[in-house]
């Protein structure tokens, strides 16, 4: 499938939709502003003539889009008469991601069938997802480009500011930033201070001190001492001979000595999320305006270092997550159950392979929409039972429990069973599912055995039609 970076990359895909679903006009949605227009418009055959704006049930085309589902529209009427049959449309939300884009509307005579609506759902869901990639690439390439244009601006602090943003381990970089600065700065102690907004307090992460355990171990009121009062002014504050500030709040269990400070705000996206405290002992251990300058400097690119290890984790946890329960997906399953059984320090690791019973039923029964209301339900339960929950994909699920047992197997089954009962409404059928345990390395000895065994023993779970009886995970 082609790029989808721009609307006329759509555009160009009109003529091709009437092979997949024949139709005498096709017109793309796109939304701009919040609101939803028509962008284009492809008539089959212009003598047929389309409808007028007049005679399109526009309200139920918009909420079909606004809902996001797939829709077939026809006429109040219907004419008995062949040549007098009003025109059907077929609405098709354009969304991927949880980003709507717009819609395709297809029109014809001839009804539309439930084949063209799946068909098209499909098609459409894949439309809609190259379209969020081509949007998301793009955003990142424009964040790319601003971020390049900036290190230029930053000449003086250059290879240091190369070596931060290579390195996105969050431990990592704080260590980088305290070696970084010293080869700039001579200091004697360094503390980097986030703040906890909701606790109203500064909590350290790290410390380059002879007291760095003390510190570590404390937080300090948001609004006290020399670092209070940078973080209420939002600028960077060079205090020499700092013992002798009416400001000055010593930290418990630490001695008062000659002392000269630098404290700068560290920001992300604009706001103030922490502090860079500089420190230098002894009477003449002042700094120097050039100093100050380049701590200034530095905490800016050290601002950015943190930002770029922030984004590349929430980039790693959405790309680990599965969108609709929250639960971690296949991918991260497959990587922490290598990563599992690989840990020496696991005597045993315990899988449950779940699989809800009938769902295919419950979605052709109910719809989509609620079939996924469930699915996040389902996700909640298997989040609170304990181990490491996963959308194994549709509905199936799997859990990982590291030095789990048979009994945990058991007890997790009936917190599952009490948990999955409590989904549907009362007066319903209750929701079941079957489960397949087996223990590593008591049954299996590698990954794919493992979750073969579990797959197994959830099949025979099933065919009992019990719903959610584990078998003794011990049982391969």
């Amino acid at each position: 499938m082609q790029s989808l970076a721009s609307p006329s990359d759509l555009v160009e895909l009109l003529p091709r939709l009437g092979r997949l679903c024949p139709a005498e006009s096709t017109r793309l949605f796109l939304f701009e502003n919040d609101r939803i227009s028509c962008v284009a418009q492809l008539q089959a055959d212009p003598a047929t003539g389309t409808a007028s704006d007049d005679d399109r049930p526009e309200r139920e085309i918009e909420q079909a889009v606004s809902a996001g589902r797939p829709a077939i529209v026809e006429p109040a009427i219907r004419y008995l008469a062949p040549a007098s049959h009003p025109l059907n449309w077929l609405v098709l939300p354009l969304a991927g991601g949880g980003v709507k884009h717009g819609a395709l509307v297809l029109e014809r005579r001839e009804l539309f069938s439930g084949e063209d609506l799946t068909v098209m759902t499909v098609y459409t869901a894949l439309l809609g997802e190259r379209m969020t990639s081509a949007a998301r690439e793009a955003h990142v390439d424009r964040q790319q480009r601003e971020l390049e244009q900036h290190l230029l601006s930053q000449r003086r602090l250059l290879e240091i500011n190369e070596r931060l943003l290579s390195n996105v381990d969050p431990a990592g970089v704080l260590d980088l930033i305290a070696d970084s600065l010293k080869s700039l700065v001579s200091y004697d102690n360094l503390t980097i201070y986030r703040v906890d907004a909701e606790a109203a307090v500064l909590r350290p992460v790290l410390a380059r001190d002879r007291f760095a355990a003390l510190i570590l171990s404390m937080t300090l009121p948001i609004d006290r001492g020399i670092t209070g009062s940078v973080l209420a002014r939002g600028a960077a504050e060079c205090v020499n001979d700092a013992h002798r500030d009416p400001r000055a709040n010593l930290i418990a269990g630490t001695p008062m000595e000659d002392e000269s400070l630098v404290v700068v705000p560290l920001r992300v996206g604009g706001d103030v999320v922490g502090t860079l405290n500089v420190g230098r002992m002894g009477e003449e251990g002042h700094f120097s305006t050039h100093e100050f300058e380049l701590v200034k400097l530095f905490a800016g690119q050290a601002s950015i270092a943190l930002a770029n290890v922030e984004a590349h984790r929430a980039l790693w946890a959405r790309a680990e997550t599965d969108a609709l329960t929250g639960l971690r997906n296949r991918g991260a399953f497959e990587q922490d159950l290598e990563h599992a059984l690989g840990d020496p320090r696991l005597a045993s690791v315990l899988l449950l392979m779940i699989d809800l019973d009938d769902f295919k039923l419950y979605n052709d029964c109910h719809g989509h929409l609620a079939g996924d209301r469930v699915l996040r339900t389902v996700g909640e339960v298997i989040g609170a039972v304990g181990g490491a929950g996963y959308r194994y994909g549709g509905d199936e699920f799997a859990v990982i429990v590291s030095n789990g047992t048979a009994t945990d197997a058991a007890t997790m089954s009936r917190l599952l069973a009490v948990g999955m009962a409590s989904i549907l409404h009362t007066g319903e059928t209750p929701l079941t599912a079957s489960v397949g345990a087996a223990l590593f390395p008591e049954v299996a000895a590698s990954k794919d055995a493992l979750v073969a065994a579990a797959d197994a023993e959830l099949y025979r779970c099933k065919a009992r039609i019990d719903g959610l009886r584990a078998a003794d995970p011990r049982s391969n």
